[in-house]
């Protein structure tokens, strides 16, 4: 992000901030004192839409998201239209009932000599 772009949306910070600073300080005027809570801000759109733009703006000279949104990108599309494509290999859905491959039998026995047959 440049210097220019860094600028404009610092002055909008500060822009939305102010805005939001005097619409908490009506509220807790005409509600005893009391600050605006989550579901006061929800129930006001025009407040709600101010606060999201100005957390966005935060994010963005934070670092935490980027300043332009990626573009989506779109699917490509398959020569037949929308049909899913099989997948080239298809994992066993039960593994536990395959057979599992015989191992060599190795002996743990020394040969002995072959004995004469009585």
């Amino acid at each position: 992000m440049d210097e220019g772009e860094r600028d404009a949306l610092t002055e909008q910070s500060v822009a939305l901030r102010q805005e939001l600073k005097v619409w908490e300080r009506e509220f807790a005027a005409g509600n005893n004192g009391q600050k605006a809570g989550r579901e006061d801000i929800k129930q006001n759109s025009h407040i709600a839409q101010k606060y999201k733009d100005y957390n966005r703006i935060r994010d963005i000279l934070a670092g935490k998201i980027p300043a332009k949104p990626l573009p989506k990108q779109k699917p490509k599309a398959s020569p037949e239209g929308s049909a899913p494509r099989p997948s080239k290999r298809k994992s066993p859905s039960n593994t536990h009932g395959t057979p599992a491959k015989r191992r060599a039998v190795v002996e743990s026995e020394t040969p002995s000599q072959q004995r004469p047959q009585p």
